[in-house]
């Protein structure tokens, strides 16, 4: 009767992960959670048999399967967004360009609150 009661509770158990992993895996597409949709229901199969080497080659390939989910679970994704970090580099140079240019320039660069030497259409303004 208890073997009974805990293959249920393991049954529930397992469709609960599987749901929950590849609900995972849909939105966020890391293997590792793919390997748990695999893993989870081959814990299913010590059910099957009790034959001593079925179930020694079960936990091996449990094993197996627990090392790369580790394996995966910690290693570092490439970042995706490695394009635009060279482009936020290339800006931050343009911008070290600019204020160095700046710089150069001496004392005729104008001063953030000083009007403008110059107006806009490029017309003097000959005071007349």
């Amino acid at each position: 009767m208890l073997v009974f009661v805990q293959f249920w509770i393991h049954l529930a158990l397992v469709v609960i992960g599987i749901a929950y992993f590849l609900y995972s895996y849909i939105k966020e597409r890391n293997l590792y959670q793919l390997l748990f949709v695999i893993w989870i229901p081959l814990t299913m199969l010590t059910y099957v048999s009790k034959n001593r080497v079925y179930l020694t080659i079960l936990g091996i390939v449990q094993l197996l399967f627990f090392v790369l989910v580790i394996f995966f679970l910690f290693r570092r994704p490439r970042r995706k967004d490695s394009g635009y970090q060279s482009v936020i580099d290339q800006l931050d140079s343009y911008g070290a360009q600019d204020a160095s240019q700046s710089e150069a320039d001496g004392p005729a660069a104008e001063e953030p609150g000083e009007q403008p030497s110059e107006e806009p259409d490029g017309s003097q303004n000959t005071g007349e």
